[in-house]
């Protein structure tokens, strides 16, 4: 096993679990899309829908024929993950961020 390959089996293993409990706790993660500003509509559909777009990718980079759309998929999962910040930020929140479901409960801020 490369480093390569070990690091891949690592991040998605990391993904899989998050997309899992989230799933677990979709209505604590609708609340936090909600905390955001997003639309109750939206922040339903993003809930339903995020855990396993999450949960794609993380299977995709597991094959080596698949994992430049892992990749692409977990930077684009990592700048959802910094505008919410940011956003949590910028409105002065302190909302649960749900990045484990409700199997870590980690606040946005300076930490995360």
């Amino acid at each position: 096993m490369t480093t390569v390959m070990f690091y891949q089996i690592c991040i998605s293993t990391v993904f899989i679990v998050s997309s899992i409990f989230k799933m677990l706790s979709i209505l604590n993660f609708q609340i936090t899309l909600e905390g955001l500003g997003i639309t109750k509509k939206i922040a339903w559909l993003g809930s339903r829908m995020l855990p396993i777009y999450e949960l794609t990718v993380a299977i995709l980079l597991l094959f080596q024929s698949t994992k430049l759309y892992g990749g692409i998929g977990i930077l684009i999962l990592l700048i959802c993950f910094i505008w919410a910040a940011w956003k949590d930020n910028k409105n002065n929140n302190s909302l649960s961020f749900n990045c484990f479901g409700n199997l870590i409960e980690e606040k946005f801020g300076i930490s995360t």
